[in-house]
């Protein structure tokens, strides 16, 4: 495959003022060695600050980058001879900018079929967002108990105030922080005890395409998801006679009874029903799927 032989340097570019937050780590740093760890080796493949004197490069400007960078920015880049990739992952992204750029990378369906639609002269390509190395490490040594446990675990992993919890929810399930804005690794060493992820989010206007990275990693646990069917992503994920959905706009009470019926069906046939879906959506999000995709968007 051509691809493999190419000789352009290919730059994950972020803004130092974004350089430890979550987005840059996974989709700049992480998302760099994955493509490099796949056989792309005679190129350079680096993970640095944006630096608008770089020639002859493929630039793929993550979230903060992609964010701040100029019409004019991207085309006093191209005029060195670099080719300009952007991924604005859950965020909006200014007209200008990308009717400049030379591709736009969907870190979502929604967004895919969002911006395809907008910009059709614009190369759009779905690169999914890959489930954290660290933690595929950490699955990889744990060993599955769940089948002899009487008791279900539950968890949400992520920001607190992003998550729709309530004391008696909290009563229910364990809120673990993650905090995306800096490097913190703690909260991985619960997700193997972890048997239901818990995602019912509050709804925020500036998450415009949010990805399904908290049923990724649930899948790569070998978990299952409860999750609001409000939220639009998960769609395209899972069936409609998915047993662990919530009801849109749902009320405590309703995610009370939901986390009940969860309860009451651990480790039964609706369980394993919705383990296999869960299984399908892991192979679906392998990392050599997700280096696929984005060796597609920059081809």
């Amino acid at each position: 495959m051509g691809w493999l032989t190419r000789t352009r340097a290919l730059r994950f570019v972020y803004t130092p003022s974004t350089r430890s937050s979550g987005t840059t780590v996974m989709r700049g740093k992480q998302l760099a060695d994955l493509v490099a760890a796949s056989g792309l080796r005679h190129s350079t493949i680096t993970f640095e600050p944006i630096d608008l004197r770089v020639r002859n490069s493929d630039l793929f400007l993550t979230k903060g980058a992609a964010r701040t960078t100029s019409p004019d920015q991207v085309e006093r880049l191209q005029r060195r001879g670099n080719r300009v990739f952007l991924d604005p992952v859950d965020e909006g992204i200014d007209e200008e900018t990308v009717r400049a750029a030379d591709g736009l990378a969907a870190a979502s369906f929604s967004a895919y079929y969002d911006w395809s639609a907008r910009w059709p002269t614009t190369k759009v390509v779905r690169v999914d967002h890959h489930v954290d190395p660290r933690l595929r490490k950490i699955l990889q040594a744990r060993t599955d108990l769940s089948a002899a446990r009487r008791m279900m675990s539950i968890r949400y992993f992520g920001e607190r105030e992003n998550a729709l919890m309530t004391p008696q929810i909290a009563e229910e399930v364990e809120f673990v922080q993650v905090d995306t804005h800096r490097q913190d690794d703690t909260w991985m060493s619960s997700v193997a005890g972890t048997d239901l992820h818990y995602a019912i989010r509050r709804a925020r206007a500036l998450d415009v395409h949010k990805p399904f990275l908290k049923g990724f990693t649930a899948a790569a646990a070998g978990a299952n998801i409860l999750v609001s069917r409000d939220e639009a992503e998960a769609h395209y994920w899972l069936p409609q006679n998915y047993p662990y959905w919530v009801g849109e706009g749902a009320t405590e009470g309703v995610i009370l009874s939901a986390l009940e019926y969860a309860r009451d069906t651990f480790n039964g046939p609706l369980w394993h029903d919705a383990h296999q879906v869960m299984r399908e959506v892991s192979e679906q999000t392998r990392n050599e799927v997700i280096v696929r995709e984005f060796i597609e968007l920059v081809a």
